[in-house]
């Protein structure tokens, strides 16, 4: 602010010494009048005499662009109204986003479908700077996304992405019993003697028992009397007596299971580099995510390995947390059920891996019903903005007509632009010199519309406002007045409307390509604008206050014979 102030009031002190002193003279230079006067003479220039050609050729633009549009069909929709799949990553070098941009296109040439990727490229503000990047593609697929950047950075020697780094803090191996013990069946018998000939039983810990019954009712009984209460004092002492033979015997059948534990900690690639600030380093991945990628390291070196006996949780453990969460931790206890030196194995290819996998700071799909929202929100914001033109200028100029002539030379401007982008596809080639691309349109070219509408609408204003003080009291608006109107402010519609092209042909020209397009549709807009506000805002004001008019005197000649 101090130094604002000072250049403006130390520039002001020279200019009013060098008037003084007759150095020099800071009267305005009307450079659009001179020209006029040279060309034209002192007369005023009769813009209404050209409005029939000016309606036959501004209709003309507005029937050739909206058959480009449509015969593009949705092939003219950006990415933000079509869908598609946006990915956030990070790079080990900075890039300028022009030149990741050129890698870009060398990497995403077509889709799943064989059609060439769109993509729009966005720099994210962190730390290193020049490092992160948001990445919106038409491709639909999550995996194939990431399956061509990973195989498309792998190939470039100017820059590579971040990928993992993941530490083992700890390992510790252990074992403990486990084994499927099937129940044991024992016999109690009140069979003194075993018949001759028949067969005995034999219990699983080698004991004898008593053999069946030869028509089973015996042995009904007896079991009836082993559960019946009296005998479960008995049954007791046998179970027993049993108890250490039964005991020896499941540990006998059991298997030791092997168990190995880690604490392993995830990084980045870049963690070491100390320009990177100690809050950007480290790495997060989730349950799911984390436990894939050791199945997978494991199939690799054929060891089998179940789902269900992999366990993974984070260190430490959050309250409520789930394995289906989906919020990734740096640091994650893993428990393997395999042996020490088969479980390293399986953790050493899981490094090499994520040594290749990038890490996407953020990876998601947006589907048709997102991008069909924003395209009614788009929608809704031009309709919206000229509905709220309508009732501005009627509550300011006081009469309606004012209001659907600004809002027609605003929908004139915007259907036009519209129908240059689209006619951008078969311009690009013949007329590339001029940067001219197949442009599309997206979020970005909705805001160009509704900058051309707002300062198409001021220019449209000034020349309005002139037109009522011309009229004064008149009860008729007239083409003489309008004529008047339109010269007195020639010089300034034209002086805004040059140094406003000017300052859009720098954005067009070195602004780069994330608004390329929007500064082209600006540039588009604010020529047809300039034009609409003389020779299509002036004659249709002109040609609805004749129309009002007539309506007016209809009404009072219905009133003043009121028989007929």
């Amino acid at each position: 602010m101090t130094s604002m102030y000072t250049a403006t009031f130390c520039s002001r002190v020279i200019f009013e010494i060098c008037e003084k002193l007759r150095i020099a003279n800071l009267s305005m230079a009307d450079a659009v009048g001179f020209i006029k006067r040279m060309l034209f003479g002192d007369r005023d220039l009769d813009f209404m005499r050209w409005q029939t050609v000016c309606y036959s050729v501004s209709l003309g633009l507005i029937v050739i662009g909206l058959g480009a549009a449509v015969m593009r069909g949705r092939d003219i929709l950006n990415i933000d109204f079509t869908g598609g799949t946006s990915v956030t990553f990070q790079v080990t070098d900075p890039i300028h986003p022009d030149e990741l941009r050129d890698i870009l296109k060398r990497i995403l040439t077509e889709d799943e479908e064989g059609k060439p990727v769109q993509f729009t490229l966005v720099r994210v503000e962190k730390e290193p700077a020049d490092t992160v990047y948001s990445l919106v593609t038409s491709i639909d697929d999550e995996s194939l996304l990431a399956q061509k950047l990973v195989e498309g950075f792998a190939n470039e020697e100017r820059v590579r992405l971040k990928t993992y780094r993941v530490k083992i803090l700890s390992s510790t191996a252990s074992s403990q019993q486990t084994g499927a013990i099937l129940p044991q069946v024992h016999y109690v018998s009140t069979q003194a003697e075993v018949a001759p000939g028949s067969a005995v039983q034999v219990d699983p810990d080698g004991s004898n028992a008593a053999p069946p019954a030869a028509d089973g009712s015996e042995d009904t009984a007896a079991t009836d009397d082993a559960a019946s209460p009296t005998n479960a004092s008995g049954a007791q002492d046998a179970e027993g007596a049993q108890g250490t033979g039964d005991q020896s015997a499941a540990n006998a059948g059991a298997v030791p299971a092997a168990r190995t534990e880690y604490l392993l900690e995830f990084g980045g690639s870049t963690d070491d580099n100390p320009n990177v600030p100690d809050s950007e380093k480290g790495a997060r991945i989730d349950a799911e995510s984390l436990k894939e990628g050791l199945l997978d390291a494991a199939k690799k070196l054929n060891i089998e390995l179940s789902d269900t006996l992999v366990e993974v949780y984070p260190d430490p453990l959050p309250e409520n947390w789930r394995p289906e969460d989906i919020g990734g931790y740096q640091k994650w206890r893993v428990i393997l059920p395999l042996e020490k030196e088969q479980a390293d194995r399986v953790i050493a290819e899981f490094q090499a891996y994520m040594n290749e996998q990038p890490i996407w700071l953020s990876l998601s799909t947006i589907g048709s019903r997102v991008a069909e929202e924003m395209q009614q929100r788009a929608t809704a914001a031009i309709l919206l903005s000229l509905i709220f033109i309508v009732v501005y200028i009627w509550f300011r100029f006081q009469r309606v007509a004012y209001g659907l002539a600004a809002v027609v030379a605003l929908v004139h401007d915007v259907i036009i632009t519209l129908g240059v982008l689209a006619l951008s596809h078969w311009l690009a080639r013949p007329l590339g010199f001029l940067l001219i691309e197949d442009f599309k349109i997206g979020l970005t070219e909705v805001a160009a519309f509704l900058t051309i509408i707002g300062y198409s609408l001021n220019d449209t204003i000034v020349v309005f406002d002139r037109i009522r003080e011309v009229r004064g009291r008149s009860p008729r608006l007239t083409s003489d007045m309008v004529n008047v109107s339109v010269n007195q402010t020639l010089s300034r519609t034209l002086l805004t409307s040059g140094t406003t092209l000017l300052t859009i042909a720098v954005l067009y020209i070195f602004g780069g390509e994330g608004i390329h397009a929007f500064s082209f549709a600006l540039l588009v807009g604010v020529l047809v604008g300039t034009y609409s506000s003389i020779f299509i805002a002036s004659p249709v004001l002109l040609y609805l206050s004749k129309r009002a008019e007539q309506s007016a005197q209809a009404r009072r000649a219905a009133v003043a014979t009121p028989g007929r």
